[in-house]
């Protein structure tokens, strides 16, 4: 059994050692994954441990040998929902990628990808963000448009970079709201790993 204990991140694992007393609400893990998420050291393996509590998704990170905790890591969306996350591979480390809401209102919401890996100072570093999806129906051009984004790294096996591909979608609106004569435009952002800072670089 693994539970969260909220604003003080204590964590019990299965060897039921003690806890601190100053905690408040716990929460039970939801999931795990594994993964690769320190690019100077390949093929180290983490395991994720993750949950949502309210808007927040909360992460914390083990040695996926030892057992022992690396660090933890909180994203909260400033509205509704959780923030979304999936686990992107590479050739030989893999990137900690959660969805995040930055803009919303009435017919309208942008997100953004915030890419993670574990940095040499031991904690999660965010290495790169963009938006991955847009709504505005109607947009500021009176028709509906759509954003969304495709991960193109599978072209690159030292992980030394990452292609984007946005797509728009505009389509005008039909008397009963719905789309119609839509047009589709697409564009690719090349992103590149920057060593030394630990962080990819828009090309």
């Amino acid at each position: 059994m693994a539970i969260f204990f909220v604003g003080f991140f204590y964590f019990w694992y299965s060897t039921h050692q003690p806890m601190p007393a100053s905690t408040t609400v716990k929460l039970e893990i939801e999931e795990f994954e594994i993964a690769r998420l320190m690019p100077s050291f390949d093929e180290w393996e983490l395991k994720i441990l993750t949950n949502e509590y309210f808007n927040s998704r909360n992460f914390i990170f083990l040695d996926n040998k030892t057992g022992e905790i690396v660090t933890t890591l909180s994203i909260t969306n400033p509205a509704r929902g959780t923030p979304d996350y999936r686990i992107i591979k590479g050739s030989k480390h893999d990137w900690l990628v959660v969805t995040k809401m930055v803009t919303w209102g009435t017919g309208m919401q942008i997100d953004n990808d915030e890419w993670y890996v574990l940095g040499r100072s031991g904690e999660m570093k965010m290495v790169m963000s963009y938006q991955s999806r847009t709504l505005g129906v109607p947009g500021e051009s009176g028709k509906n448009e759509y954003g969304r984004t495709d991960i193109m790294n599978e072209g690159y096996p030292d992980d030394s970079a990452v292609d984007i591909k946005t797509t728009e979608k505009i389509c005008s609106v039909a008397k009963d709201g719905s789309d119609k004569d839509c047009s589709e435009s697409s564009h690719i952002y090349h992103y590149v790993w920057n060593a030394d800072k630990e962080e990819f670089a828009l090309e």
